[in-house]
């Protein structure tokens, strides 16, 4: 990171303060603080965005992977949750539809 002491502060100010002059200090301020503000909102953006992209990235890892006691991987496990919550929903529906 940058390695500024509070002398190197100091000094900025004073050249600031020397080239904008007083009246105008204030805006100048407001801007600057402004400016890091949005740059402090886009490198956290930046940081969400990649791990986002990380875990998007184990997740695919892991639903490719075989689980460890050989059996099948994360995506046949839920299309077979799947197939089963279906024939037990048609069989609840059959089971309690009135016949005339």
């Amino acid at each position: 990171m940058l390695d500024i002491g509070l002398f190197e502060l100091i000094t900025v100010a004073v050249i600031a303060l020397l080239v904008v002059g007083p009246e105008r200090m204030p805006y100048l301020v407001r801007t600057v603080i402004s400016w890091i503000q949005r740059i402090k909102r886009f490198i956290g953006s930046v940081q969400q965005d990649i791990e986002r992209d990380i875990q998007a990235e184990d997740i695919r890892q892991m639903m490719h992977q075989p689980r460890p006691s050989g059996g099948q991987n994360i995506t046949e496990t839920v299309k077979d949750t799947i197939e089963t919550t279906k024939d037990t929903i048609d069989t609840i529906k059959h089971s309690t539809s009135i016949k005339p």
